[in-house]
């Protein structure tokens, strides 16, 4: 059990070394029973969170929090140098296997980096465009009833809960308007579908039929990877014209 452990752990830290400089530049921010931890590394590790988490990690606190997983990863190490485990044929062909592994995973990104690359100009372009129809129709024109108003804003409150039981979500009085562009931004969309000529072969898909809904989802997702909301959530497509409307604790 203690080895299964110990594999672990140094599968952690060979995560962990992608993209980190072992060349222990900077300055010193811990020692581990003598081993160095510097400032490059720990900024190494900060540039490798994820960017939904990292507004919430770039402090102090958050900090302390990454070396302090850096210290733990360390004393595992040591622990598994003790073992005799780093030695052992057997844990380096567990390393070497894994390590093709990753670099298998990076290869795939990358291409899919370089294809987004070519497209980028076409990509700009149009994410700029719908951003900027969706942004300035009034929806003047569209008929949305209290109902639907409701329905929306039931719907966000259920999506904004299920990403984050802890959210705090405005009530609908203060967001009303908010809820009232989102329905009407999505009935103009699935009005635009209905008066419009489109053909698809379903053959080529090798899917069921695509709905209206899921349409407009693919109007929505741009093409560098980040999706457009679905339409439980839509109340978030306007909160880039009229603020947010959740809170966390």
């Amino acid at each position: 059990m203690k080895k299964l452990i110990f594999i672990a752990a140094l599968a952690l830290v060979l995560i962990a070394a992608v993209g980190c400089d072992i060349s222990k530049k900077g300055n010193v921010v811990a020692t581990v029973n003598g081993q160095v931890i510097t400032s490059d590394e720990l900024d190494a590790e900060m540039d490798n969170i994820p960017s939904q988490y990292k507004m919430f990690m770039m402090n102090a606190e958050g900090k302390k929090r990454i070396l302090d997983s850096m210290i733990t990863r360390e004393l595992v190490i040591q622990e598994a140098d003790k073992e005799g485990l780093t030695k052992n044929p057997e844990i380096q062909a567990k390393i070497k296997e894994y390590e093709d592994e990753m670099k298998r995973d990076i290869e795939t990104q990358i291409i899919s980096l370089k294809k987004q690359l070519e497209k980028l100009s076409d990509t700009a372009k149009k994410e700029v465009l719908i951003n900027e129809v969706l942004k300035n129709k009034d929806y003047k024109d569209v008929q949305v009833s209290d109902k639907e108003i409701q329905d929306g804003y039931s719907q966000y409150v259920k999506s904004a809960k299920a990403q984050d039981p802890n959210a705090q979500v405005k009530p609908l009085s203060a967001v009303k308007d908010q809820v009232k562009l989102s329905v009407a931004r999505e009935k103009w969309l699935d009005a635009l579908k209905a008066t419009a000529k489109i053909n698809i072969n379903e053959n080529e898909l090798g899917a069921p039929p695509m709905t209206n809904e899921g349409a407009n989802l693919k109007l929505l997702e741009s093409n560098n990877g980040k999706q457009a909301l679905p339409k439980s959530n839509a109340l978030n497509a306007g909160n880039k014209q009229t603020g947010d409307t959740t809170t966390n604790k």
